[in-house]
């Protein structure tokens, strides 16, 4: 790692400021004041959406830590558009609680986001927001008060002691950590007006609220559309806590509903306008924690809050930020000698010796058993008619190595009269054999041209079965070996680049003496291939970089399910939806008897319409859940595959979502360490309106977004967790945002010791980037700007406004207003 990288790591942005907690409303005595006064000029906006004619008033905190509704600071009323304005005097560095509530005359109304209706707020309405004042004297700013800021206030107000300094700072922090910003600090706009990624969070959140009362969600589903607004933000603030990113009220998973109510807003683009769906991504994450471990989730426990308001605690706690975030990639990433790796590495290292001349039979197991099941359903077909053709194919293209100019087929079937498949079958009558393969390379040589014709020579590398069937039961044997086959192959380049493969007289060489057997045994209803079971031995895979074999054998024992039902391709369509589940174990070359690996297949589906596009069915869905362990090593994982689109005009289809979960661990003496793990995502939307035949436009395209989940960690070494997303539409050339969250914890901890958040935007016209990094605990800011390469400006800001250090880029030097400097060149 250069430089440059851990400058952009660290160059960051974003407005946290001390804002703490509020609570119970309840009469009685302010805090006594302090001789540090100050006062506070107080403008803003309240929304859920925009709370018109509705009360504003400010309060102090008793000793008790609730909070003095018979004292009014100050008050107001919001206008027709929810902005407000007051004056409050009061000592510094306490927390004062913002309260916004409606009118007993039911002239308060919020304009609703779902349907742009004002609404109607019941007199019981009360949202409400936290400001500590940390200088004396006059001071202005902005408290925008919504649903969120609401967050904050319930959590200090449940924590012990009620809402003091400490606990304000910490609910605040906790909110900001969990949202990836400050709600108070952020102004309020619309999904259509929102520009930064802070606004199109909360414009966003605030539209899924809305969206949660008009569905009825969280058990609001009675009364008035305000009441249930009310319903639902109660619920929010009952969910909250200092303690936990995760919003759970009694049994009911807010945060869950919350993520539903956001991904719907944004699968709506009359909900979600110009926002970048990226922006949200450190969100979902957030709202979707877990502490049991589970993998491609971040961690509920936020990080403690500093209660130091001094710009010198501010100075000491970016000194210490950067200090942590240098120790933590020294711990895991730096070499421990010039003979030994990196503790990440040795990890690693470790874990991939153990898998070292072993691939995961995941491929074997799909394209072997694609094959056979290929092979039924071809007979199956053939004996009732359905098809007049003894030959069938599929994935083209689908393998490894090189299929030049001629298409190839990995999976192939046909159905013949004799055991030497040489007689094909002219009727379901002598259909006595299937013979089937499962390709796994193929290699073409540079052909030789005459024009627009060619001629070249093909060799394929293959698992080749011979399925015998029955003349009664429901149970085929079949055979199988490991063998290359070659062919010659000619075809034109005029009108599209197409021809034939022939195979080539005595080109079939089988790599394996000793052919390997089973059996299949299915299962009919009414006729209908409804379940399979695959049991017995299959041959040796194949090496990833070559095309020899560097395995003796496996055995396998899986059974699957196949189904029909209709699909929303078309009103008409049907899916064919076959559901496998089993293990595949592994035999060493060496003796033959050794098992070296086994999979686990937990659950496997591959769902495949009788829709066609260019010749083929269309896939609508393939999930595979599998565990492939060593003696001294393991990975577990998920692929997913599906919701698959038909695009306009009917110019193709795509999958519109994808994802791969993973985990790698090392084993020894029985105990299983994971030292990586994560979960990456795909989705894609707008392809209804993409017309595949035309090119790529700001009015013919459609917007992939991906999100990735991962931690990474060593025995005795601190686990780092990020979480990274983006978008970009299929006409432009980079992702314009990127949102990220970074989070560290020392060995065997967890809580976080530092969590950061941020954004990293390009300017499209000049390639300029600027990154944005926040910690909410310490309410310090990180701004950096420049090339990809360089930075052109970098500075560390406190309470969003005060300027307490710079760096000179030349020497990755950081020099605070206080005279002191530190290095900010991570030593890799």
């Amino acid at each position: 790692m250069n430089r440059q990288p851990l400058l952009w790591s660290l160059a960051a942005a974003g407005l946290l400021t001390a804002c703490g907690g509020g609570g119970g409303d309840s009469a009685g005595t302010p805090a006594s004041p302090s001789s540090n006064n100050t006062t506070v000029n107080l403008v803003g906006v309240a929304s859920k959406g925009l709370l018109a004619n509705a009360d504003v008033s400010v309060h102090s905190v008793k000793s008790d830590g609730t909070i003095d509704l018979g004292t009014v600071l100050a008050s107001a009323v919001t206008n027709a558009t929810g902005q407000y304005s007051l004056t409050f005097n009061g000592p510094t560095n306490q927390p004062y609680v913002v309260r916004v509530s409606a009118k007993s005359d039911g002239s308060t109304t919020h304009l609703d986001e779902v349907t742009q209706q004002a609404q109607a707020l019941p007199e019981t309405f009360v949202i409400r927001a936290l400001i500590t004042p940390t200088t004396s004297g006059a001071v202005t700013t902005t408290a925008s008060i919504t649903p969120f800021s609401e967050l904050a206030v319930a959590a200090a107000a449940k924590a012990t002691g009620g809402i003091t300094a400490s606990n304000a700072q910490q609910a605040t922090a906790t909110v900001a950590q969990l949202l990836g910003f400050n709600p108070t600090q952020v102004e309020v706009k619309t999904t259509g007006t929102a520009a930064s990624a802070d606004e199109q969070k909360q414009a966003v959140l605030l539209s899924a609220v809305s969206k949660m009362a008009n569905d009825g969600a969280l058990g609001c589903n009675t009364g008035t559309a305000g009441a249930k607004t009310q319903c639902v933000v109660n619920a929010l603030a009952d969910s909250a806590s200092t303690t936990s990113l995760r919003l759970q009220s009694g049994s009911i998973d807010v945060s869950a509903a919350l993520v539903s109510s956001v991904t719907t807003v944004l699968s709506d683009s009359t909900l979600s306008g110009t926002v970048n769906a990226a922006n949200l991504t450190t969100v979902v994450a957030n709202l979707g924690c877990t502490n049991s471990g589970a993998t491609g989730t971040t961690n509920c426990n936020p990080a403690t809050a500093s209660s130091d308001n001094t710009v010198a605690a501010a100075i000491a706690s970016a000194k210490l930020i950067i200090t942590q975030f240098k120790s933590d990639l020294l711990a895991l990433f730096s070499a421990q000698g010039s003979s030994t790796p990196s503790a990440l590495v040795s990890q690693a290292d470790t874990f991939k010796a153990a898998m070292q001349d072993i691939t995961v039979p995941a491929e074997l197991l799909a394209k072997d058993s694609a094959a056979l099941l290929m092979g039924l359903e071809l007979l199956e077909d053939f004996k009732s008619g359905a098809t007049t053709d003894p030959q069938r194919a599929r994935l083209k293209n689908g393998v490894k190595g090189k299929a030049w100019l001629v298409p190839y087929n990995a999976v192939g079937c046909t159905l013949y009269q004799d055991q030497a498949n040489t007689v094909v079958s002219t009727t379901g009558n002598n259909a006595n054999f299937i013979g089937c393969r499962a390709g796994y390379y193929v290699q073409d040589t540079w052909p030789n041209s005459n024009g627009n014709n060619i001629s070249m020579s093909r060799t394929e590398w293959l698992h080749g079965f011979t399925v015998e069937v029955p003349n009664s039961g429901n149970t085929y044997s079949y055979t199988s070996n490991a063998s290359s086959r070659q062919y010659v192959c000619s075809g034109s380049y005029v009108p599209q680049i197409s021809g034939t493969c022939t195979p080539v007289p005595n080109g079939t060489h089988d790599l394996q003496a000793t052919p390997r057997t089973g059996t299949i045994t299915i299962t009919r209803s009414n006729g209908t291939l409804t379940a399979v079971t695959l049991a017995g031995e299959l041959p040796g895979s194949f090496v990833e970089s070559n095309f020899t074999l560097f395995n003796d054998h496996h055995t396998w024992d899986v059974s699957g399910t196949v189904s029909t039902s209709n699909d929303d391709l078309t009103s008409t369509s049907q899916t064919t939806l076959s559901s496998v589940r089993g293990t595949v174990v592994a035999y060493s070359s060496a003796d033959n008897t050794t098992r070296v690996g086994t999979l686990n297949l937990k659950n496997g589906q591959l769902g495949l319409s009788d829709l066609k596009y260019d010749g083929a069915r269309i896939g609508t869905q393939f999930d595979i859940d599998l565990a492939w362990s060593t003696p001294t090593a393991e990975f577990e994982g998920t692929i997913s595959v599906g919701n698959t689109k038909l695009l306009a005009n009917n110019s193709g289809w795509a999958p519109t979502t994808g994802s791969l979960t993973g985990a790698a661990r090392t084993l020894s003496n029985g105990t299983a360490t994971e030292f990586v793990s994560g979960s990456f995502s795909l989705s894609a939307s707008n392809y209804a309106n993409y017309d595949a035949t035309l090119p790529d436009s700001t009015s013919n395209r459609y917007q992939v977004s991906a999100t990735f989940i991962g931690k990474v960690t060593a025995t005795n070494r601190p686990a780092l967790e990020l979480t990274v997303g983006t978008s970009m539409y299929s006409n432009e050339t980079r992702p314009s945002t990127v949102s990220l969250q970074y989070r560290s914890f020392a060995a065997g901890q967890s809580t976080p010791r530092l969590a950061l958040n941020g954004a990293l935007t390009v300017n499209p016209a000049n390639s300029t980037r600027s990154l944005v990094l926040t910690d909410a605990s310490s309410k310090l800011s990180f701004l950096g700007t420049g090339s990809p390469k360089s930075l052109a400006s970098f500075k560390v800001k406190y309470d969003g406004n005060t300027e307490i250090g710079t760096v000179d880029t030349s020497n990755q030097l950081l020099t605070f207003i206080d005279g002191s400097t530190m290095s900010i060149d991570s030593g890799l």
